[in-house]
């Protein structure tokens, strides 16, 4: 057999470089698992965090014109308008007079609104609520 002779120096130095990678590593884990962790442990603190959004339907409005308005979009030839409490706005005249939509089953902020086509479009908003038509 053939004698193999190791330089003290270059042994050590292999040696740190792995216990160096070794320890980054373990430190990313660990780091990793704590913000999951943390995560988790948020969600589950915050009330209702996880909960389905409030069904209650948006209230009728006396003057729908003087709702708060989040966003506005057209479909096609008309606009429509979401806001707080789940108000719907329709406007047929360039928003020259708005009307409230009936039946939106959500009572939560709605915060913005697109339409593809006058038929097809969503409308986003708190507590992850989307509503399509």
């Amino acid at each position: 057999m053939c004698p193999v002779s190791y330089n003290t120096d270059q042994v050590l130095t292999f040696s740190l470089h792995m216990l160096q990678r070794w320890f980054s590593l373990a430190v990313r884990g660990l780091l990793a698992l704590s913000v999951i962790g943390a995560a988790v442990g948020v969600a589950a603190a915050l009330p209702g965090a996880m909960a389905e959004p409030p069904s209650r339907p948006a209230p009728l409005v006396a003057r729908a014109e003087s709702a708060a308005v989040m966003a506005v979009a057209r479909a096609g030839k008309r606009l429509v308008a979401v806001g707080d409490y789940g108000v719907v706005l329709l406007s047929d005249d360039s928003g020259q007079h708005f009307r409230q939509a009936r039946a939106v089953p959500v009572s939560v902020m709605l915060t913005d609104v697109q339409f593809i086509d006058a038929l097809h479009g969503h409308a986003t908003g708190h507590d992850g609520v989307i509503l399509s038509t």
